[in-house]
């Protein structure tokens, strides 16, 4: 059994957590973007509510670490509190989106980090409900919380690059033929307005600067975007700049001639580039030849595979785009845990109701 010890987190206990947290990511193995302190730290020091640690020990040896808020659900008349994992449970808090979300752990013992945290947290009185995502499914099929219910499911998808990818045309044979030639025909039909090209961000500036133009496209195509909420925007500006000179950070600005027709926001970690968001200018060219989205992928695909990035992850959403580059698709879900009770009971039965009705 691990030893568990909780504290409140306040801001003058960030560089020591950060020394710790980095500490902790060089032993694990299982470990993405998303738990690195890269996006951890700046949620920290972002985030309105200030979390809760719990970390945890072999003997002296510290294996395990997570952060959690507790937040009040009301629905349906019922009322309750949860724990959320690396999240505040405050959808507007949140709107920054964490994917692969997981409990950090040394490598070897991320099942019995997770069985811990979890216990840890359902045995706490004042908690009704663990929620923890969104993460990956499969990551969790031995853990104790393969019994959870899940909230929200959807499939994240990504490419295994491959050296030859840096090659335009080597890559266009990994989609299938009806993807391949709608390419061809985009690349020609942008061909004959311009020379194509593309810019990766060389500086924090200037990655704040495309993430910036992004968010205006963004904006214009998403009444949702999280470009309207002010902690969305400081989140990620803190993000580029204090992950930017480890090399975490890749955004690209994409242009016909002079007219740019996308920008995307990547990261890249551990060999793995995940795709976050892209900013697109659906006017900057009318018909169904032109593809902008679709050409800034592959363009973005081949600059990786260069680098010698070996995947580029799309992460959630049921996209037809993200199938159309893909060749691996992977389960991925919003988890809950919800202790048997009156209330609970209650809801879950009126939840199946007003899906039968």
């Amino acid at each position: 059994m691990l030893r568990e010890a909780e504290t409140h987190l306040n801001p003058d206990d960030l560089r020591e957590l950060a020394s710790k947290w980095r500490a902790l990511e060089t032993t694990a193995t299982n470990v993405h973007f998303f738990t690195s302190w890269h996006w951890i730290g700046s949620w920290l020091a972002t985030c309105a509510i200030k979390p809760r640690l719990v970390e945890f020990f072999e003997g002296d040896r510290l294996v395990g670490l997570a952060c959690y808020c507790e937040s009040r659900f009301s629905r349906m008349g019922l009322v309750w509190r949860q724990a959320n994992i690396n999240r505040t449970g405050l959808p507007n808090q949140d709107q920054i989106w964490i994917e692969y979300n997981d409990a950090l752990a040394a490598d070897g013992y991320q099942e019995s980090v997770r069985k811990s945290l979890v216990g840890h947290l359902v045995a706490q009185p004042s908690i009704t409900e663990v929620r923890l995502g969104l993460s990956a499914v499969d990551d969790f099929a031995a853990s104790c919380i393969q019994n959870c219910q899940r909230e929200f499911e959807s499939q994240g998808y990504l490419l295994e690059l491959k050296p030859e990818f840096g090659n335009r045309e080597l890559l266009l044979r990994a989609f299938s033929s009806n993807t391949r030639n709608q390419l061809r025909r985009a690349f020609k039909a942008y061909s004959n307005q311009g020379i194509i090209d593309y810019q990766v961000a060389e500086t924090a500036e200037q990655a704040l600067g495309y993430f910036s133009e992004a968010g205006r496209l963004h904006k214009e195509k998403w009444g949702d975007s999280g470009f309207h909420n002010p902690v969305f925007v400081a989140f990620h500006q803190h993000l580029i700049k204090s992950a930017f000179s480890s090399g975490c950070i890749g955004l690209i600005r994409v242009r016909v001639g002079e007219r740019v027709i996308a920008y995307l926001y990547n990261f890249l970690f551990r060999g793995r580039v995940y795709f976050y968001l892209s900013g697109i200018d659906y006017d900057a060219f009318t018909g169904n030849r032109f593809k902008p989205g679709l050409i800034a992928h592959v363009i973005s695909m081949t600059h990786y595979a260069k680098d010698g990035m070996d995947i580029y992850d799309f992460m959630a959403g049921d996209a037809r785009y993200k199938k159309s580059l893909s060749n691996v698709s992977y389960p991925m879900a919003l988890l809950s845990l919800k202790k048997k009770n009156v209330k609970t009971v209650l809801y879950s039965l009126l939840k199946r109701l007003k899906v039968a009705l």
